[in-house]
């Protein structure tokens, strides 16, 4: 038997139950209470997968539907973009910005945008998300009778097109922001496009 250092990693990773911890411990010396306590504060420090979330919210009712340019409500805004959709880039808490569709991005003039997609991601039907699904889900906001919210901010958008893997962005003016400004206009990448 190894050390109580050993033990504790053995239960953190789920290798051994509480009832083997505790055996090992007493074995090494620690009263129960000590081995007690020990076991108590790994417990408490190892995430555990599963469960469920409720969230109050108000404001949805029957007239709700899945068309990402009429999320009109709180409620839709938490279940749609929460749930169902993603974006290119995500603000974490902390204020920095992460990959989400786009495994990277970049631009050598705030004006031309270049986002790599994600490799592994697959739509809820099984379908591989492709460039092109994401111009056509910017585009589905930038239309020209479009009632999308997000139009007003993507009206700075000159162009979207597929170049292999990357999707481009041309801006009318070159923007620094365009990244972080993406996750809050829409959570547009919705499978728009299925097969």
């Amino acid at each position: 038997m190894g050390s109580i250092e050993e033990l504790k990693a053995d239960l953190k990773r789920g290798r051994i139950d509480r009832r083997t911890f505790m055996s090992g411990a007493v074995a090494m010396g620690l009263s129960v209470a000590a081995g007690m306590s020990v076991a108590n504060a790994v417990a408490a420090g190892t995430p555990k997968r599963g469960g469920t979330l409720r969230i109050g919210l108000g404001s949805g009712s029957t007239t709700d539907n899945l068309d990402p340019i009429t999320i009109d409500s709180m409620f839709n805004q938490v279940w749609s973009f929460g749930s169902l959709r993603n974006a290119l880039t995500v603000i974490e808490a902390d204020g920095s910005l992460k990959p989400e569709l786009a495994s990277s991005w970049e631009t050598s003039d705030a004006k031309t945008w270049r986002f790599e997609i994600r490799k592994g991601v697959e739509f809820h039907n099984g379908k591989t998300p492709e460039p092109a699904d994401v111009v056509a889900s910017i585009n589905y906001h930038r239309g020209a009778d479009t009632k999308s919210g997000a139009s007003v901010i993507l009206k700075e958008v000159s162009d979207v097109k597929v170049d292999g893997q990357f999707v481009v962005i041309t801006l009318g003016a070159a923007n620094a922001d365009f990244a972080f400004i993406l996750p809050t206009t829409c959570s547009a990448f919705a499978p728009l496009r299925m097969a």
